[in-house]
């Protein structure tokens, strides 16, 4: 019995020492359980903050590419247009001169150009030698004016070609601001999927209710570790189970909230390049937008002189039409009284 008393008394106080054991590390895991919620606590305001500015961030993609949308839709109306536009001018300009081709200069309106030009040029001299030089100069334009039979002689024709060619450079360098927009609309569209799929395969979880289980559990263990201490006995017996049970939940949240962060980390890392990225189209969009400003005004402006060429052409066709028909009128009403003079001298 004596025996028996002796064993029970050392298996009580190895019992004794194993749940002393046992309470300091409980007390241990209460620490740490307590400096994982802290944690959450830190990580868990920086992640919402990260993916509320997120959002931000894909607002803002959209908002480009509805600008850039706008813009390239101008670009390919504006560029379509003025393409028709020139075209059509550039027709009829190209037929007029080909009637100015066939259209005859009245030989009177001729001799008094010469005419102006000689009286003009005796004006203007002061001196022999000065008499001598317009005289051979002045030659040379009769010879000029006797050479210009046609309409079309009198055409600067280069000067003309040059105008239609810079029109053309002018319009084409519209087309180049379309193709150059369609660009930037296109890699915004890339850009924005990529975002997309970045959005959809992350990992980050973030459950309004963590950090309330994060303190909940915590609680739950800090009572659970003083329930131990007060009885050592059952802390032997369910110590493990329970503890293991307890800090893996608290764990596995801990885990969940520090994969966020680092993957959110990640994720805003990848974010900076856009970032950079989008200010470059942004920027890229407002020059254009500037070019493309001064450049319709050019195509206006040089569309206008093409048009008002065509038309001061189309007038001068038309008045020399009108003087020859009022000089065939006039040679018939000299010859009707030239033939009854005729007739009154007969």
């Amino acid at each position: 019995m004596e025996s028996k008393l002796i064993n029970l008394t050392s298996i009580s106080q190895k019992a004794l020492q194993a749940g002393e054991k046992l309470c300091h590390k409980a007390d241990n895991l209460v620490k740490e359980c307590r400096n994982d919620v802290e944690n959450i606590e830190i990580i868990y305001p920086k992640l919402r903050f990260l993916w509320g500015e997120l959002g931000v961030q894909v607002q803002s993609v959209q908002k480009l590419k509805k600008i850039a949308e706008k813009q390239n839709g101008i670009l390919h109306e504006f560029y379509s247009n003025k393409e028709q536009e020139l075209s059509i001018i550039i027709d009829k300009l190209d037929n007029t001169l080909e009637s100015l081709r066939h259209k005859r200069v009245d030989p009177i309106i001729r001799e008094n150009a010469i005419a102006i030009e000689r009286a003009m040029a005796r004006e203007n001299n002061s001196n022999f030698l000065g008499d001598l030089e317009k005289d051979v100069e002045f030659d040379l334009k009769r010879k000029d004016f006797e050479e210009k039979v046609y309409l079309f002689d009198y055409v600067q024709e280069q000067s003309v070609q040059d105008l239609k060619s810079k029109t053309q450079e002018e319009v084409s360098a519209i087309q180049q601001y379309y193709i150059t927009s369609s660009k930037i609309l296109e890699n915004v569209n890339t850009q924005q999927k990529q975002l997309d799929e970045m959005l959809l395969n992350n990992n980050i979880s973030l459950e309004k209710s963590g950090i309330d289980f994060a303190r909940e559990k915590f609680i739950a263990l800090e009572q659970e570790a003083t329930t131990m201490a007060e009885t050592l006995v059952s802390l032997a017996r369910n110590y493990d189970q329970v503890s293991s049970a307890l800090n893996e939940e608290v764990r596995v949240i801990n885990h969940i909230y520090r994969a966020s962060y680092d993957e959110a980390n990640k994720l805003f890392s990848e974010l900076d390049g856009f970032g950079s990225s989008f200010e470059n189209i942004s920027n890229t969009i407002k020059e254009l937008e500037a070019d493309f400003e001064k450049g319709s005004v050019i195509v206006d402006r040089l569309l206008d002189e093409l048009l008002n060429l065509n038309m001061a052409y189309d007038h001068m066709i038309v008045e020399i039409d009108r003087r020859h028909k009022v000089k065939e009128q006039h040679e018939k009403l000299i010859e009707d009284y030239s033939n009854k003079l005729e007739g009154l001298y007969l």
